[in-house]
């Protein structure tokens, strides 16, 4: 007996409702966040543009928001992210942004789909100018797009980060997770005074 496989194309219908708040976890690239509502109220990822966020959200509060870029291995890095979820019948699952021929997308709803996950809602950008910066409402389930005003992460942070990416094609665990995360060292913020206005 075949399976039905549902592969739900939504043309951008996100809103633009969310602040840019300081106690919202910002999602690197090639990182991924697991937590839920108790924890968050909302979690987010700013610039994608040619990469791909993937939203997952339960029934129970608990989500997860990712960041794929082209060097990301896949399929271990789903494996990591799914294996958070006891039960992955019951998930709501969503890509978000890409670039024309969109194969980074094609290839993550392919491997969802062999992972048992058959309902994929895709929110693609619409033209090659198009980036999202994506937010998750825990409590409510809605993504938005929203604003980038300023990136509350510190600056030694958001170097250290940019540059682990140069060493593997891992998807790294942000640090304020659930269980914990990779590590990040504390940096000593004063070195970056120059970067400040």
């Amino acid at each position: 007996m075949k399976s039905l496989i549902f592969i739900i194309i939504i043309f951008p219908v996100i809103t633009f409702a969310a602040v840019d708040e300081a106690n919202t976890p910002e999602v690197f690239q090639r990182e991924y966040i697991y937590t839920n509502s108790v924890v968050h109220e909302n979690i987010q990822t700013v610039g994608v543009y040619t990469c791909v966020a993937l939203t997952i959200i339960d029934g129970h509060g608990n989500a997860a928001l990712a960041h794929f870029d082209a060097a990301t291995d896949i399929e271990s890095s789903l494996s990591e992210i799914l294996s958070n979820f006891s039960d992955i019948s019951d998930l709501r699952v969503n890509l978000y942004g890409g670039q024309s021929p969109y194969r980074l997308e094609k290839e993550l709803r392919n491997k969802l789909l062999e992972l048992g996950l058959n309902r994929v809602g895709i929110v693609r950008n619409i033209s090659s100018k198009d980036s999202m910066n994506i937010n998750l409402n825990l409590k409510t389930g809605q993504v938005s797009q929203y604003a980038e005003m300023i990136s509350y992460t510190k600056v030694g942070v958001a170097r250290y980060k940019s540059d682990r990416l140069k060493f593997s094609k891992r998807i790294y665990r942000h640090e304020d997770s659930l269980g914990g995360g990779d590590y990040v060292p504390e940096f000593d913020e004063s070195e970056f005074d120059f970067l400040t206005f």
